[in-house]
C-alpha cells in the first residue's frame, strides 16, 4: 500500500525537460548530444511493508512507432545498462511499463 506517489515526466531524454505533476519541479536537462531519448515518465512511491517502509518506482515509456514486444525489450535492455537503474538494483523494486 503506497502512502505517497510523486510523478514526474521527462521529455527529450537526458537532453530535454523534466516536470513534476504538481509543478514544484520544472527544469531543463543538458548532456552531450546523442544520449537523449524519446521521453519517460517515472513515479516513486513510499510503501508500507511488514519491516517498515520502502520506496518503489514505476517507469513508463511511450514508443508508438515500435511493436510492443520490441518496445518492451528495448526498455528492459536500457534498464540493465542505465547507471541509475544499476544504483538502485536490489534496493528498490522497479516496474517497467510500455504505454
Amino acid at each position: 500500500m503506497s502512502l505517497y506517489t510523486g510523478t514526474t515526466t521527462a521529455v527529450g531524454g537526458r537532453n530535454g525537460h523534466v516536470e513534476s505533476s504538481d509543478g514544484v519541479l520544472s527544469f531543463d536537462l543538458s548532456i552531450p548530444k546523442g544520449m537523449g531519448g524519446p521521453g519517460r515518465d517515472g513515479g516513486v512511491s513510499i510503501d508500507k511493508t511488514d519491516a517498515g517502509f520502502r520506496r518503489s518506482t514505476t517507469l513508463t515509456t511511450s514508443l508508438p512507432a515500435l511493436d510492443r514486444a520490441v518496445a518492451e525489450a528495448l526498455m528492459a535492455g536500457a534498464h540493465q545498462v542505465c547507471p541509475y537503474s544499476k544504483a538502485i538494483r536490489g534496493n528498490m523494486p522497479v516496474t517497467l511499463e510500455v504505454a
